[in-house]
C-alpha cells in the first residue's frame, strides 16, 4: 500500500472512530483488526462489548496492523478529547502491541473495527 494511500486510510479512519465514539451512548471503545469478524465481534458481545463497526476493510494484514497502530498513536496522544477519554482506561495508557492476533491470512482480507460499550451496559 502505497504512503498516500494509507494517510488516505488513515484519515478516514479518525473521522469515522471521532463520529462514533461521540454519540452519547458510547461510554468506551477500543480500536483493532480482525480477518474473522464473525468470531470477534462474539469474543466482544462475551465480553459486554454491544457496538461493532467495521471501519475498514479488504486490507492486507500489514496494512492493518499499521493502521491499526496510527489509530492508536493518534487516540494516545489526544489527553484532552473524548477519543482518549473514551477509549478503554485498561488499554490507553499501554504502549502499542503490534499482533494479528497469531495468524497470517493471505490477501486483503483484514479488518478494522471500533468495538464499544453502550452507556446502560458500563453503569453496573
Amino acid at each position: 500500500m502505497t504512503p498516500t494511500n494509507i494517510d488516505a486510510k488513515f484519515r478516514r479512519a479518525m473521522i469515522h472512530i471521532t463520529t462514533l465514539i461521540h454519540s452519547t451512548e458510547i461510554e468506551k471503545y477500543v480500536v483493532g483488526i480482525t480477518a474473522t469478524p464473525v468470531r470477534r465481534r462474539y469474543a466482544y458481545e462475551r465480553e459486554e462489548f454491544d457496538l461493532f463497526f467495521v471501519i475498514d476493510q479488504e486490507l492486507t494484514m500489514n496494512a492493518a496492523l499499521e493502521l491499526e497502530e496510527r489509530c492508536f498513536a493518534e487516540i494516545a496522544e489526544s489527553f484532552d478529547s473524548s477519543i482518549y477519554d473514551k477509549y478503554h482506561p485498561e488499554k490507553r495508557n499501554t504502549r502499542y502491541r503490534r499482533s494479528a492476533g497469531g495468524r497470517n491470512f493471505e490477501g486483503p482480507c483484514y479488518q478494522l473495527y471500533i468495538a464499544g460499550w453502550r452507556q446502560s451496559n458500563c453503569d453496573g
